[in-house]
């Protein structure tokens, strides 16, 4: 495997890689269909930890880099547990990015919303009540 020059969690290991943005209406329409993708999202994650021979063929399959590469990369990412496997949605990550995003100018100067502001905890909540906190084996995780 070849060396980076930084890794971003190592630089900014606050930072919120990933979520899922609706608008309102959508939540009000779908709730169903809503609760089922953050569930599923969920699922999905945890599976990256402890499934790694059903996970590599997908991986392969939909990236199309040779399975020496993926597996190397995957095996170094579950390895530093750069995936959360309940929400990934903490204040200090969502707080933390929204002022990051305000410093470089994607967000315009005193209007970065807060957690409160943005975040609706119910369906992530819901479905970690259904599939249970994830406590590992890999990589626990106790945001939220």
């Amino acid at each position: 495997m070849s060396s980076a020059i930084a890794r971003m969690w190592d630089l900014q290991p606050h930072t919120v890689y990933n979520f899922l943005d609706v608008t309102e209406a959508t939540i009000k329409e779908k709730p169903k269909a809503l609760a089922a993708f953050v569930k599923a999202n969920i699922e999905a994650t945890r599976l990256m930890y402890t499934d790694r021979a059903k996970v590599l063929p997908i991986l392969v399959k939909h990236t199309g880099y040779p399975e020496k590469i993926i597996a190397e990369t995957y095996d170094f990412l579950v390895k530093n547990c750069i995936w959360n496997a309940n929400s990934g949605l903490s204040p200090d990550r969502v707080n933390f990015t929204s002022k990051l995003m305000e410093k470089v100018g994607n967000i315009e100067k005193g209007k970065a919303p807060t957690y409160e502001e943005i975040v609706d905890k119910n369906f992530a909540e819901q479905a970690i009540k259904e599939l249970g906190v994830w406590k590992g084996p890999v990589c626990p995780s106790a945001e939220f």
